[in-house]
């Protein structure tokens, strides 16, 4: 009778242990997930090599990939097509805040208010591709890679953005590639979601 408990004993630790590793496999496969830019097809997607990861959690991903001529940042959120849509609105509406006309920190004689030459505005269109909407804008950056440069003389950069939701995948996701200021950069790119 002993070594039935015994057995039996055996059998349901076996049990345990290959239900805790399938429950762990799968967890693993979960949270393994894509969430980078393999996430997407597009031209030239193959060029850009990993340069630098900034966030890696919680459905997050945030990095900066390079290639021999531009720089791509991605963004990739998981989150549903309403919050999707909420967040990219957001994004878009802060981007054309950094355009508008607002005060001068120093009024005086010359001027009372900021503005932006309309060269240097964003232009937002939004376009359906490959079942997804695709909002996109291109703006100049300053050197620092920073958005909101209303002067021409301290661009340095110009950056092509797509923000879009693939629905399948249940993520956002926010592509940036800058070229150098006046370089030749091909038609807008197309977004596949794998």
């Amino acid at each position: 009778m002993l070594k039935k408990n015994k057995k039996i004993n055996l059998n349901y630790m076996l049990i345990s242990a290959v239900l805790i590793l399938v429950i762990f496999v799968l967890y693993l496969f979960r949270n393994d997930e894509c969430l980078n830019l393999d996430c997407i097809s597009f031209v030239g997607r193959e060029s850009y090599q990993l340069d630098e990861v900034f966030v890696n959690q919680d459905g997050s991903f945030l990095a900066e990939y390079k290639n021999e001529n531009s720089t791509l940042r991605l963004e990739v959120v998981e989150q549903n097509n309403s919050e999707s849509n909420d967040l990219i609105k957001s994004r878009v509406a802060r981007i054309q805040a950094q355009y508008e006309e607002s005060i001068s920190p120093y009024p005086g004689e010359i001027s009372d208010s900021v503005t932006c030459p309309p060269e240097l505005k964003p232009n937002f269109i939004v376009y359906e591709e490959n079942d997804n909407l695709i909002t996109a804008f291109m703006v100049k950056l300053n050197e620092r890679m920073v958005t909101g440069q209303c002067d021409d003389m301290l661009t340095k950069y110009d950056s092509y953005n797509y923000y879009f939701h693939c629905r399948d995948q249940g993520k956002t996701f926010f592509v940036e590639t800058i070229y150098e200021k006046d370089y030749d950069q091909v038609e807008k790119l197309s977004f596949i979601c794998n």
